[in-house]
C-alpha cells in the first residue's frame, strides 16, 4: 500500500477532500469564508464520491483510505445531521 494514489481519480478524490478539510477549518475557526458553505461541502461530497470510485477500482493508499475515510465520514455525518436537526 502507497502513501499517495497511483491514478488520477484517487488523487482528485484526496486533494478535494484535503481543500474541503482546509476551507471548512478556515471558515469554522479563522472565520475566513471564502465561499459559501453549501459550496465548500459540495467540495467534500465531490471528494467523497472519487475517493470512493478510487477505492472500487483497486487504488489503495493510506492517505486516500484512511484520511479519506475520516475526512468522508465527517462531512456524511454533519450534511446529515444539518438535514435532520436544522437551527
Amino acid at each position: 500500500m502507497t502513501a499517495l494514489p497511483k491514478t488520477r481519480l484517487g488523487a482528485w478524490g484526496l486533494y478535494l477532500l484535503l481543500a474541503f478539510a482546509t476551507l471548512f477549518l478556515l471558515a469554522a475557526v479563522g472565520r475566513i469564508i471564502f465561499m459559501p458553505a453549501v459550496l465548500i461541502f459540495a467540495i467534500g461530497l465531490v471528494g467523497i464520491v472519487l475517493n470512493s470510485i478510487a477505492i472500487i477500482k483497486k487504488d489503495f493508499s493510506w492517505m486516500g483510505t484512511l484520511v479519506g475515510g475520516l475526512i468522508g465520514a465527517f462531512v456524511i455525518f454533519w450534511v446529515a445531521s444539518e438535514l435532520l436537526l436544522p437551527h
